[in-house]
């Protein structure tokens, strides 16, 4: 497209067989095939760099037998109950002659299960090395089929060693192994102190700021949360507008915030894209500004202080 030309794209969506009745949330991101992060939209409601286009109100479908369909990739039918069958599922299957895929504390596991006949859907177990197990609780109806979506955190606090996930008390059906994260007790040097408390998470401690694009956040974790929270990093010009943007779990994502340890320090590594509005001498009068998000509601985190954000540095920088 030239400056000033416009195009229309019409894309097809599809719920998959199974989906429940929900309020379904639809994004948009551009991006280039050197640069799947995409771009970082500058106005509308935003997640990160995915811009919310609206919303889409489902109803119960009648899902018979003959439009079904799945696109799980593992299909079995396995009596679960009299009246329940789990019918698919997409965790990854164990290999006897293959090592465990392997986790770290505080990982997500995403997993879809679908469900076919009558009854609720069922608890989700996860079992460390230790015994220790964490509930993911189900409950939701089943009336003819439902895909069961799931979002389970290894705990912060897990062994290293095998891990298993189970449904209801009998059945296992996907194992890993739990490599354990070093555990950083010593506070790292940085640059630019902060010392922002976020309540029941940890602190934005300091930062070490290489240049306008290259920022090192260092934080100080309180406890593992129950929301994996993305981190946040703007260069605001001096009209106020975003002129360069990262958004990312915290170090690149091997570090969610679902596993921090209490007292520990997180090294968090940012490379700033810049937009349109970049230029060398926006970036000599801007401002550094980083914190908290929840992607799944574009909603910040608030710091002690009722402000939900916090100024690394004031370039020139």
């Amino acid at each position: 497209l030239t400056v000033g030309e416009h195009a229309r794209a019409f894309p097809l969506l599809r719920l998959p067989y199974g989906a429940p009745a929900d309020e379904y949330a639809l994004y948009l991101r551009l991006y280039t095939e050197s640069d799947l992060t995409g771009l970082t939209p500058q106005s509308g409601s935003t997640s990160g760099r995915d811009l919310l286009i609206g919303t889409w109100t489902t109803s119960n479908a009648d899902w018979s037998e003959s439009s079904r369909s799945t696109d799980l990739p593992h299909t079995l039918d396995l009596t679960f109950t009299r009246d329940l069958t789990l019918a698919a599922h997409d965790l990854p299957r164990v290999n006897a002659d293959a090592p465990l895929p392997t986790l770290a504390n505080g990982d997500m596991i995403r997993a879809t299960f679908l469900w076919t006949g009558q009854g609720i859907t069922p608890d989700l177990t996860l079992t460390t090395a230790d015994g220790t197990t964490w509930t993911s609780t189900g409950g939701q109806p089943i009336n003819g089929a439902r895909l069961d979506w799931r979002v389970l955190a290894v705990p912060a606090d897990a062994p290293t060693g095998e891990i298993a996930l189970s449904v209801g008390a009998w059945l296992t059906l996907a194992r890993w192994q739990v490599e354990t994260l070093p555990l950083i007790t010593d506070a790292p040097l940085f640059d630019h102190a902060l010392n922002a408390d976020y309540p029941q998470i940890g602190a934005l401690v300091g930062a070490n700021v290489t240049d306008a694009l290259h920022v090192e956040l260092i934080w100080r974790a309180d406890a593992a949360s129950a929301t994996a929270y993305t981190v946040f990093v703007q260069l605001i010009d001096a009209d106020g507008q975003v002129i360069a943007q990262s958004d990312a779990l915290p170090a690149q994502g091997s570090r969610p915030t679902t596993g921090w340890r209490a007292g520990e320090y997180i090294l968090d590594a940012h490379t700033l894209t810049p937009n349109a509005r970049y230029s060398d001498a926006a970036a000599a009068n801007a401002t550094l500004i980083g914190g908290l998000y929840d992607a799944s509601t574009n909603t910040r985190l608030t710091l002690t202080s009722g402000v939900d954000h916090t100024v690394i540095a004031v370039c020139p920088c």
